[in-house]
């Protein structure tokens, strides 16, 4: 029966660090994500890195992943994962608008 209290107190515990986690993410991150293309950027004023990006998604999955071990079921695993998954699909689409800049400047660079 102790061992029994003892595992639950240790997932609550986790649970409680996991939560703060969360909201540090909600507050620095999810609260900044552009509604239609689902990047970061670096200031409400500026562009979104690339690289600043794909660290926010992993911060995001990584969260998410945790909510998962834990078997969390408040709906921030979907949200989460959701959030990463759009700010990567973002970062895909501007990928493709540029494709042709991109061809442009291996054509020059080949010379």
């Amino acid at each position: 029966e102790e061992r029994m209290a003892s595992a639950t107190g240790f997932a609550g515990d986790r649970l409680k660090r996991i939560d703060f986690h969360y909201d540090i993410v909600r507050n620095q991150l999810l609260s900044r994500q552009s509604s239609t293309l689902g990047l970061f950027p670096a200031l409400p004023s500026e562009y979104a890195w690339v690289r600043d990006n794909v660290y926010c998604a992993a911060a995001v999955w990584a969260l998410s992943l945790a909510y998962r071990r834990i078997d969390d079921d408040r709906g921030r695993t979907y949200e989460l994962e959701q959030s990463a998954v759009k700010c990567m699909r973002g970062i895909l689409f501007c990928y493709m608008k540029q494709s042709d800049k991109l061809e442009r400047l291996k054509r020059m660079q080949s010379y």
